[in-house]
Parts: C-alpha cells; structure tokens; sequence
C-alpha cells in the first residue's frame, strides 16, 4: 500500500505545516517563477493575463468560477494549484471557500472581519476543465496568486472539503462524529481521527485539514502535533472577536490522529481538503531562518536580531543548505509572521534573481501579529527574497522543503534593503486638511492630528470618485487627539479644517498614567491598567483594536447618560491597541 500524506489547510492565525517524519525523496513541485496573480475584483484591479480583474466585489453568497489551468504559466492539464487568497476590504464578517466547482460545500479557507483583509494559503483540487470556484459569505474584493502546482499523482483532492471537526453548539461533521462537542479548554488537547474518515485513506501518516479558530475569548495560540509529547511551539495565534487561518501540514500518529491544543478557550473547526502522496513533500521539524526582533534567534546565527524591517525595504533570505534544507530543494514552505507592525502593509515572497510580481502574501495592520504559510521557490543560490511595504518585524520558519532541479548558481541580487517602491511617496511629513490618493500623495501608515478641534471629520475611500458609497470607514471628533490608521488597500483619505495638520505618528514611550481627551496608543502614550474619572453626561470611551475607524474595531465602548454621571471606572487590557475618550469625560487617573 503506498504511503499517503493529507494537507492540513489549518484555517487559523499562524498556521505552520509541521512533522518529524524521516527525510524522502521528494517529487518537483511545479512552481511557477514568481507568484502570478489570476484575480483581482478591486476598481483598479490587474492580473497577469488580464483575465479577471475589475470585475467587482463579491455579493453576499455569491460564487464565481476563475480558470486556473492553462494560465500565466499553469499548465493546461493541471488537476491542482497552490495558491494565495485574500480578501480586501471585507463588508461584515464572513468566510472564502474555493472548492473543484460542483455543490459549495460545508467549509472554509479564508475567515475575515469588516474592513481587515486576510490572507491565506490554499491547496485545491481543480474540476475537469482546470478551474476552481470560489464563494463568498459576505461583500468582499479578492485576490488570488497562483504559486504553482503539485504532481498530478501527488495531490489527491476529495470531490470538496469536509469537515471533520465542528466544536460549535450548532456545528455539523461530514460524518456526525466530533460535532457540537464544545469548545476547547485552556490545558486541554483535543484527539481528532483523520485517517479513514470522509474519503481520508485509513493508512494515511500525515494530514491535511482546513482549521478555523472561532470566537475566541482572549489571546492564545493552537498547537497541532502528531500526539505523544506536545511540542513546545504554537503553529497558529488568535486574538478575540475574529476567526483566523492559515495552513499546517501536520504528521499523523500511528493511530491516524491528530492532537490539538488551545491555549485560550475557542471553539475549532477542522476540514480536510485532500491527501498528498509521501514523495512528494518532505516535513521538517519547523526551524527558524529569519527573527528580525532584538531578541530574536535562529539555529545557525542568521537572520537573528537584524531590525525591524523598512517599508519599502527588501530582505535576502538564504535558505538552500540550511535547517535540513538540501542544496538542490527547489522550493520551500515556509510560515511568515508580521511581529509589531508599525505601519499597515504587505509581505511578498519571491525567488532571488526574478522581478518582485504584484502579489502578497501577508497582510497586517499596526500592533496585530499576522501569520500565512508560504510555498516559495528559490532563486538565485537559493535565496529568497522578502519586500514588505510597510515597517514591520519578520519572524520565518521553514517546515519543509520539495526536490527537483536544484536553484539556479547565478541572476540578480535582491533588491537593496530600504530602497523605496516607486513612485517615491513625498517627505514633508506634514499633510494639511485636503483629499489625498492613498500610495502617491500620502503613503499608507499610522498618522495623529495632534489639534483636533470639535467637528473634526475624517474619511477613507475605495476610491476617488467622490461618492457616498465609496467611504469605507470614518470618524467624527469631538475634540482631542486623533489618531488614524490609513492602509495601503484605500485609495483616497480626506479630513477637514477642524482636523488641524496631520503627521506621521511617531511612537513614544512616556507611558502616561493620565488620560486626556482624544485617541491615545496602549503600551506607549498611556499604560494599561484601571483608571477613574468623574464623568459628566455625554461621556463617551471606547477600547479600540485598531485606528482605522470600523465598527469592527471597537472592543468595548460605553456612552453616559443622564442619571449614570458621576465617578466611573474602566479597564484597559494591555492587549487594547488604543483607546479613546470625549472631553465630557475629563481626564482619567490610573487607579
């Protein structure tokens, strides 16, 4: 009986494709020579070919059919693609799934919030004519990069993805078993069967399934191991009020389970998407290549406490000859994290010695670490390399590798760290009240308008046409500090007169035990902890995640009333991002 091996698409924060299995010959992975982008639903949208872009944004349960095969350099008999899924901009909370066409099965790929995008790797099965359907539960543009393609006898889809796990009161298994049985428990691991449930073959050693982290009740991480001892890593991180994914390859035990292990109480979801054959990937026990943090570390020394990384900056990554990684490995799959972004923005990975493509593979957002798996081909002696386009901590970690020709020994360096992605954004750094075009006129990033007078209006636009229906999200000020979140994804910002002059925020660490009017940034203006005001009515505070404006945003808030006036207390979590509060409120003292 041949040895198979399952893709565990673990839709979750930080998902890494893990295994301790013994090193095998691995079939090429047909990797394209960059990221080629196939989709593009967004106004100013552009793919590869010209197929698919500015199409418009899905509408709620809606799918759409996008031919993979045949395309930017797929080939035409492809049966499988490895690909990159985004959604920009999203309308409400909601999910992706893509699937080989047919009945829009009980599964997701891709979990996103309003107005957040998310990123995701997905390994799909193609339908006979080489395409793949994608459904949307809400409003949302996407994005989908092709990276490449698996043998045709490696990768073994299932006619859709099944789920195999469903903690929630409601939830529903393609079999009924591992259905509504709660969520996880801090301390607890949970046993999931794999092997010889829905089309898994029962001699199955490895898995791959689609794992979503559900209405979390704090910050934690998933670990998923093979059972027996419990690694001490975590391959995935949530945060509450948001599900997240990414994808794991993780080892079977002998008996065909799967251990899984919260750190935080969340409900889980699991779906299996397909088995991938033993020669073709070889897992490795996840090794670090890349911790830019100043306390960061990497087995060999390289790439260990370099720095943050610019925006607009590119990093070389060696990788062939490294943590068990053969001279001749052609590609790698690799988890990427943005640690501590300081500005909203993306990562993309690409070959050494091959132009960086219009593609991305992580998207982040200030103070949110953000987490995707990667199957990246190496370039030039086997390098990769990293552009991120906004300033952010990088953290990499290799879990496994596939064979074939071995990289190329000469071709073009990657670009130079910290040259800027043109055209040049401008360098005043002080913007008065106007409409600016997001990435030319003003660059994404974090900025304050340390004058905010009463009637301060701010907005973010899809794009430039002036219209109602193109704001995103906005804010109207009562005066005090305001602070704003401006992302790469929007295309036009405007704010008023009252507003005063906007700058770049620059982060400062006086860690203010008192709280003045306005927006304030946690674990730098003001420290966490319990503060007291007396308030009048009228008084209104809110605990915020992000500054970019969505409701979504919003953790906590409260608005006082008539009869509720007098002294009050409020809790800030070091895990807040920001929070913010009306003049009628006063200044608040750390209890």
């Amino acid at each position: 009986m041949p040895a198979w091996r399952i893709v565990v698409l673990f839709t979750l924060l930080g998902g890494v494709l893990v295994g301790q299995a013994p090193p095998v010959t691995a079939a090429p992975f047909d990797s394209l020579p960059a990221p080629q982008r196939v989709l593009d639903t967004r106004p100013g949208g552009v793919t590869a070919d010209g197929t698919n872009a500015q199409e418009g944004d899905f509408t709620p349960r809606e799918f759409r059919r996008i031919q993979i095969a045949g395309r930017v350099g797929v080939p035409s008999q492809a049966r499988n693609a490895v690909l990159n899924v985004t959604a920009v901009r999203p309308g409400g909370i909601g999910y992706l799934t893509l699937y080989p066409c047919g009945e829009v099965p009980n599964a997701s790929n891709v979990n996103y919030v309003a107005d957040q995008n998310m990123a995701n790797a997905v390994v799909v099965g193609l339908d006979a004519q080489g395409g793949v359907c994608v459904f949307s539960s809400a409003t949302t543009d996407v994005l989908i990069d092709v990276t490449g393609t698996l043998p045709a006898d490696g990768f073994t889809s299932l006619p859709e993805p099944r789920r195999l796990l469903d903690t929630r009161p409601f939830g529903q298994t393609v079999d009924g078993s591992d259905q509504a049985v709660g969520s996880l428990s801090p301390s607890a691991t949970y046993q999931l069967r794999v092997a010889g449930r829905a089309g898994v073959p029962a001699d199955a050693s490895a898995a791959v399934v689609s794992v979503a982290a559900a209405d979390p009740s704090g910050i934690g991480y998933v670990t998923v191991w093979a059972c027996g001892t419990q690694p001490v890593a975590s391959n995935l991180n949530y945060s509450p009020g948001r599900a997240t994914a990414n994808v794991v390859a993780a080892q079977l035990s002998p008996s065909g389970t799967l251990c899984i292990f919260a750190s935080t109480r969340t409900e889980v979801i699991v779906d299996v998407a397909g088995s991938l054959d033993a020669a073709t990937f070889t897992p490795l026990t996840p090794t670090r290549l890349v911790d830019s943090r100043p306390d960061g570390r990497t087995r060999d020394g390289i790439g260990a406490s370099i720095g943050i990384r610019p925006a607009g900056g590119t990093l070389t990554v060696p990788t062939a000859s490294r943590a068990d990684i053969p001279a001749d490995a052609t590609a790698v799959a690799l988890n990427v994290t943005s640690v501590a972004s300081v500005d909203p923005g993306f990562v993309t990975v690409h070959p050494r010695g091959v132009e960086r493509p219009d593609a991305s593979n992580v998207n982040h957002v200030p103070a949110q670490n953000v987490a995707n798996l990667v199957v990246a081909r190496l370039g030039t002696d086997g390098d990769i390399c990293m552009f991120t386009s906004g300033s952010t901590h990088l953290v990499v970690d290799v879990a496994g590798y596939f064979t074939g020709t071995p990289p190329p020994t000469s071709g073009a360096a990657c670009p130079p760290d910290g040259a800027p992605t043109p055209p040049g954004p401008p360098t005043t750094g002080v913007y008065p009240p106007d409409d600016y075009a997001v990435g030319t006129d003003l660059p994404a990033g974090r900025y304050v308008m340390e004058d905010a007078r009463r009637g301060c209006f701010w907005e973010r636009q899809s794009s430039l046409g002036g219209t109602q229906d193109e704001v995103i999200a906005n804010d109207f000020r009562s005066g005090g500090r305001a602070v704003v979140d401006i992302l790469a994804t929007d295309a036009g910002f405007e704010f008023n007169t009252s507003c005063g002059d906007m700058t770049a925020y620059v982060p400062s660490t006086r860690q203010a035990t008192t709280i003045v009017p306005g927006l304030h940034v946690v674990g730098d203006h003001i420290v966490a902890g319990t503060y007291r005001t007396l308030a009048v009515e009228g008084c209104f505070w809110e605990r915020v995640s992000t500054f970019d404006g969505s409701v979504r945003s919003r953790i906590d808030d409260e608005l006082i009333v008539s009869g509720e006036a007098g002294e009050i207390t409020v809790t800030i979590e070091a895990t807040d991002v920001g929070f913010g509060t009306h003049p009628d409120c006063g200044t608040w003292t750390l209890v």
